[in-house]
């Protein structure tokens, strides 16, 4: 998977957590807030067919996180992970 399409100025999208939930796909790019107030930014690189479990790719170092996408959702509900493009 490539992370030479990383977004230079990530700019969030409005998406609710159900939204990002149903609507992730493969190459899409997450930006996550850490409990420190550190900004991630994830490639999606893989969802599993039931669509519970995601692999993310980060940027710029490749280390691979897997995350329960019902987790993802509830980050994403405290304003802690967004869909950025």
């Amino acid at each position: 998977t490539s992370l030479d399409d990383a977004p230079v100025k990530p700019v969030r999208r409005k998406l609710s957590a159900a939204e990002i939930a149903e609507q992730l796909k493969v190459g899409d790019w997450i930006e996550m807030v850490t409990s420190t107030r550190k900004v991630i930014l994830a490639k999606v690189a893989w969802i599993n067919d039931r669509r519970s479990v995601v692999l993310l790719l980060q940027h710029p170092d490749r280390l691979i996180l897997s995350r329960h996408l019902s987790a993802l959702a509830d980050r994403a509900a405290r304003g802690r992970a967004f869909v950025v493009q």
